[in-house]
């Protein structure tokens, strides 16, 4: 019996190679956002300290790659509308570094 286009009962039928693909999206998915999250706290220990105007834009640099990085992560699992909101509502992303978003230097 099918719904919606796809069978009810399709969960318990997933295939090995399926769950291995899924538990590898979970893992890259999470290792985007531990990536994020350390460059975040790293930003946030440094900022205190005096630092040159390129230590500064160094660390600004590399949230903003790994903010970026986990928006297309989300992309191509599927997570297609509101990243930007989501990454923002979840972790507290540096205004300079959205400004710096998407910039080739």
């Amino acid at each position: 019996m099918q719904k919606f286009g796809l069978q009810t009962n399709r969960s318990s039928q997933h295939s090995a190679i399926e769950l291995e693909i899924a538990r590898e999206q979970a893992s890259a998915l999470g290792r985007t956002g531990r990536k994020l999250r350390i460059s975040l706290e790293h930003y946030e220990n440094r900022r205190h300290d005096l630092l040159s105007v390129s230590e500064e834009k160094s660390l600004i640099k590399e949230v903003s790659e790994n903010v970026w990085a986990l928006i297309l992560q989300r992309e191509f699992l599927g997570f297609i509308e509101d990243n930007m909101t989501w990454v923002r509502e979840n972790y507290v992303i540096p205004d300079a570094a959205i400004e710096n978003l998407g910039r080739i230097s």
